[in-house]
């Protein structure tokens, strides 16, 4: 993290919203612990909820990739 958190709130934000990603991210960070996170400051905050949410879109890669036609092979 930066030094500057307005710098990192307005990365992650801007990030967020380039790869429309502005409802799960809101989601989890309503999920927060709010005893583990009560005294962080947001931009800790911010970035823990940023790598999840980009972990778990990650994740969602992999779902249609037996489809793809150009990949598959000819053995019907």
């Amino acid at each position: 993290m930066s030094k500057w958190a307005e710098d990192t709130l307005y990365e992650i934000t801007m990030s967020i919203n380039e790869k429309g990603l502005r409802k799960e991210f809101d989601k989890e960070y309503k999920k927060l612990d709010q005893k583990q996170w009560k005294w962080r400051p947001v931009a800790d905050k911010y970035e823990h909820v940023y790598n999840i949410v980009v972990n778990k879109t990650k994740e969602k890669g992999y779902e249609n990739t037996h489809l793809d036609k150009e990949n598959r092979g000819n053995k019907r």
